[in-house]
């Protein structure tokens, strides 16, 4: 992996004549959860007939997934439209980066470049913009964030980015730019002190969960929950989200209030060169069309299976309430995969505190944690759990609703990877593409 570096991709999009400045940003980061509210502030933006592009990472199946307009990804005739444009600074950059002794630009910077200059031959009213690892140093942070989001921050990725939840989010608080908005989920200590001091230091507005705006009540179903809340400019919201998971009322009243910041800039300009203002009805027609795949969706039922990316033991802390509030009396057979460089000792002893049979199995990932491994470590772990190897991700499936019963709960999670292949078990009619 390359030396932490931004100039690379700095020196591309000035080539390319700097797309990344030509809509104001949300730019989003946060150990868990961030892909969660990059989609509910795009959707926020949109209701508002706001023209959005939005940047996520990773994707589940294609990698178009990544770069949508209007909540769609962009075509592949789109894509080789603007790559023609990309291609020749990319390939300049990576001569002179080999002539230095540097390493070429990576799949990620390159796609980042894409995406601005995707955004910009669009004409996009409004960037959001997941980081794709850290902050500071992600090629994401080439671009100035309007408004910097921070969804909880933990330890993950450790190796890159610290041992200690401070260290993490100092890394992440490099998002900030000078006079933005900052706009934070709840944190433990160590990591609001952090973001708090980086916001100071810049000028930057702050406002934090709990203080300046908060989730006042939920209701909550399986695939769907209703949310009170009061945003950070004092307003009174109430929203319906087809989204399922506890958790996703916090990543709401983020989502909500950054959207709202970005609103009240000025910044966003409507067709007719006019600022837009915040509507509450634009926020719920906006939010009734967001979509989250991978996030504690429902894929099947009879029994009912529910996917979930969580790949950190604080992720999964999360899956394990939402699963808890949802389950009744209902004990969940977990289908779990995991990446060797997690913490998965951690992760296996929080889902053993809702789940006694474990179907393992294991993706494609070359970074994925065999069976036989990972089943050793279940064993050691949870001893008087129920363990069934089963490597192939499809016939995990089968077997752990077998298991289940058509009455019973399916939770597949662990990483990303395993989202997909439990996804193409059912029949989904393809997604549309953005043509615009």
């Amino acid at each position: 992996m390359p030396a932490p570096r931004l100039d690379p991709v700095r020196r591309c999009l000035r080539e390319l004549g700097d797309p990344q400045k030509a809509a104001p940003m949300v730019h989003v980061t946060g150990t868990n959860g961030k892909t969660s509210t990059t989609r509910l502030i795009e959707a926020v933006l949109r209701g508002h007939g706001v023209r959005t592009g939005m940047f996520t990472s990773p994707h589940l199946v294609d990698v178009s997934e990544r770069i949508c307009v209007d909540a769609v990804p962009v075509s592949d005739d789109i894509l080789e439209t603007v790559w023609i444009s990309v291609a020749g600074v990319v390939k300049a950059k990576d001569a002179r980066l080999a002539d230095a002794g540097d390493p070429r630009l990576t799949f990620f910077e390159v796609l980042v470049v894409l995406a601005f200059a995707v955004f910009k031959h669009l004409r996009v009213q409004a960037l959001v913009v997941e980081v794709g690892l850290g902050g500071e140093w992600d090629a994401t942070n080439a671009a100035d964030g309007d408004v910097a989001v921070f969804t909880p921050v933990d330890i993950d990725h450790s190796p890159l980015l610290g041992s200690t939840v401070a260290e993490i989010a100092r890394t992440k608080a490099g998002i900030i730019k000078t006079g933005a908005l900052v706009v934070s989920a709840a944190q433990v200590v160590e990591a609001s002190r952090e973001i708090e001091r980086a916001a100071a230091s810049k000028g930057a507005r702050f406002a934090v969960e709990g203080t300046d705006f908060e989730v006042l009540a939920r209701e909550l179903g399986t695939a769907e929950q209703i949310v009170a809340l009061r945003t950070a400019a004092g307003r009174l919201c109430r929203v319906e989200v087809a989204l399922g998971g506890a958790y996703q009322a916090q990543n709401i009243g983020v989502a909500i209030s950054a959207a709202e910041g970005l609103l009240a800039s000025g910044a966003v300009m409507s067709e007719s060169r006019q600022s837009l203002e915040f509507d509450e009805n634009a926020v719920r027609s906006g939010l009734a069309t967001v979509t989250n795949p991978g996030r504690f969706e429902t894929v099947l039922t009879d029994p009912t299976v529910i996917i979930d990316a969580a790949h950190n033991p604080h992720g999964i802390a999360a899956t394990i309430d939402a699963v808890r509030q949802i389950a009744g009396s209902c004990t969940p057979v977990v289908l779990l995969a995991v990446l060797r460089d997690k913490d998965c000792r951690a992760m296996v002893a929080r889902l053993a505190q809702v789940a006694e049979t474990f179907v393992i199995t294991q993706t494609s990932s070359i970074r994925s944690m065999s069976c036989r491994e990972l089943g050793g470590l279940v064993r050691w772990v949870a001893p008087d759990a129920r363990i069934v190897v089963v490597p192939d991700p499809a016939e995990a499936v089968d077997r752990a609703r077998d298991l289940a019963g058509s009455d019973g709960l399916v939770l597949a999670t662990g990483t990303v990877t395993l989202m997909s292949s439990v996804r193409a078990t059912r029949n989904d009619d393809s997604a549309g593409r953005c043509q615009r």
